[in-house]
């Protein structure tokens, strides 16, 4: 298993790349926040999994979650889902692990093959608050425009374990 160190990075123009189905593989981000009360969660995947979208093309994701209210939503490409009731109204207390590329079923761990992610991901933002539903439709169009207060994409810190490649994300606009 190969572990490369957490070291600030702008990954501007950047990917991780998720090659395989493992149940090892994985991006360990950091952050020194310790309780989340809201969050939102933004990042940009593209896959060959078969899910309810499609395929091979890029996806912004987004997900929020209050603690106040319970209610969490998921976004797709700036487009809602009905919101959900989350029973337990606690704060997310630190020190908090965030994973990439698998499923934690356990804290910081028990990952399932079957659950891991395989494709390339970028723009990954994070928030200390639920963002409004026009920045969410505005990160779908453009991932730069607001930078997250508590994962930034532009200065991410994080370590890969396990065979994940971090590369050039070589798109062209038309």
């Amino acid at each position: 298993m190969t572990v490369c160190a957490a070291i600030p990075q702008d990954m501007s123009g950047k990917m991780f790349t998720f090659p395989q189905q493992t149940n090892t593989a994985h991006v360990r981000l950091t952050t020194s926040r310790q309780n989340l009360g809201a969050v939102t969660v933004c990042f940009r995947s593209f896959t060959d999994l078969r899910q309810n979208y499609e395929l091979n093309t890029w996806h912004s994701i987004c997900s929020t979650w209050n603690a106040s209210s319970g209610l969490a939503q998921l976004w797709i490409d700036g487009k809602p889902s009905s919101r959900k009731l989350i029973p337990s109204k606690t704060n997310i207390n630190g020190p908090i692990i965030i994973v990439l590329g698998q499923d934690q079923d356990s804290y910081g761990g028990g990952f399932d093959i079957n659950q891991s992610f395989v494709g390339m991901m970028s723009d990954v933002h994070m928030w200390d608050y639920v963002l409004h539903s026009c920045d969410i439709q505005d990160y779908a169009g453009d991932p730069n425009l607001l930078p997250g207060n508590v994962l930034n994409w532009k200065n991410l810190e994080f370590q890969t374990v396990g065979t994940v490649v971090v590369e050039e994300k070589n798109t062209c606009h038309f």
